[in-house]
This record gives structure tokens, C-alpha cells and sequence, in this order.
């Protein structure tokens, strides 16, 4: 959100911005980045997976009756 922020807020219409990176950006990935990342990524694919499961669950019984 920083980095989007700084972009698209602050530095509207400056395109020297773009030469440099925010601090950010620029931090060391940790080890424990790619865990994270998964974790997150398993998180939202399964929110996703049950939203759409639970606004078709009734499908399912009218596509049986047929």
C-alpha cells in the first residue's frame, strides 16, 4: 500500500519518481517471505473457493432434480 501510495498519490504526474525505489521495496526478503506468501495466497484461494461454494450450494440440488 506505501508503494502505491507514493506512486499514485504523491508523486502524480512526476515521472523523474519512477528512477528511484521507495525503502520499501528495497528491504531485504527475510526467509520466511516465501512462507508467508504461501500462507496468504492458501488463505485467499480458499475464502474465495468457499464464497463461491456457498452461493451455488443450491444449484446443486435443482441441477440433480433434472
Amino acid at each position: 500500500c506505501h508503494v502505491l501510495y507514493h506512486y499514485l498519490i504523491i508523486n502524480y504526474g512526476v515521472p523523474t519518481s519512477l528512477g528511484y525505489t521507495v525503502w520499501f521495496v528495497s528491504l531485504p526478503v527475510s526467509k520466511a517471505s516465501p512462507i508467508l506468501n504461501v500462507c496468504v495466497i492458501s488463505a485467499v484461494q480458499l475464502f474465495f473457493a468457499h464464497a463461491i461454494h456457498s452461493r451455488t450450494a443450491h444449484l446443486t440440488c435443482f441441477l440433480r432434480l433434472r
